[in-house]
């Protein structure tokens, strides 16, 4: 049996995975503290804090992900591949992520204003 190495991808494209990586688990780790930290009566500043981060890092997801999915369309044109075509999909669905999750963070941000003195 002969076994084939699996085809090399372009540095560039490993390392914006990488990072789109990072802010989404960056993000589901910021909902999480601020579910904690309203279950658990976090001090209103401390919450205001975590929803400007998760502001911050969903528009940086959002932003890494529009140029994941851009390499991906270059190289799917330079390279000929069809793996290129499949990584598409998921980047266009962290865009979306990243997009609710900042509009969401900053909603309640407008909500809050008008209860801190």
């Amino acid at each position: 049996m002969k076994f084939t190495r699996p085809r090399k991808k372009p540095l560039i494209a490993l390392l914006v995975k990488r990072t789109v990586f990072f802010f989404f688990f960056a993000n589901i780790f910021i909902i999480l503290l601020y579910a904690v930290g309203t279950v658990q009566d976090f001090m209103e500043n401390t919450q205001i804090i975590l929803l400007r981060l998760l502001v911050i890092t969903g528009l940086f997801l959002s932003i890494a992900a529009v140029y994941g999915s851009l390499l991906n369309v270059g190289f799917l044109f330079i390279k000929r591949q069809k793996q290129f075509f499949l990584g598409i999909i998921p980047y266009l669905l962290l865009i979306v992520f990243g997009v609710s999750v900042s509009a969401a963070a900053s909603f309640l941000l407008v909500i809050i204003g008008g209860n801190i003195n």
